[in-house]
């Protein structure tokens, strides 16, 4: 079993954010955003009760987010990235205070630490923002 840690920095965006003016009741503060800006990975040994901390995931993906994780092989799936985390929003803080501002959706690379947006990160167009995006699991799999 797997525990991963997503750290988050909070940002300032001076760019003005556009909503509709009849959800302005609904906007905490639209220049207000959350970026990810590390992740860390432990095993769970559930033996010696303890989590110990390991820099890769090797051949495998994680896919994160609101609804539940999946872990996949990216030798099943080649058009996967192995050893990333495909990250969707998931701050419970944001939700429902900030619904116009840009939801982070991105690639989180664990060798070099970074994280690819997928998207136009300038973008705040309401089916990017609203409701959050999550990741299906198709029964096909």
């Amino acid at each position: 079993m797997l525990q991963v840690w997503r750290c988050r920095e909070l940002c300032w965006n001076d760019a003005p954010v556009q909503f509709p003016s009849e959800d302005s009741e609904d906007v905490h503060d639209p220049c207000q955003e959350l970026y990810t800006d590390e992740m860390l990975l432990y095993k769970v040994d559930f033996d010696d009760q303890k989590l110990d901390k390991i820099d890769s995931l090797k051949d495998y993906v994680l896919f994160l987010g609101f609804n539940s994780s999946i872990c996949l092989s990216a030798k099943e799936f080649p058009n996967l990235r192995p050893g990333c985390a495909y990250l969707a929003d998931d701050s419970y803080e944001e939700i429902g205070i900030n619904k116009h501002t840009l939801r982070e959706v991105g690639i989180w690379n664990f060798k070099s630490e970074t994280l690819e947006s997928l998207g136009d990160p300038q973008s705040v167009l309401p089916w990017l923002n609203w409701p959050p995006p999550i990741w299906i699991t198709p029964s096909i799999l």
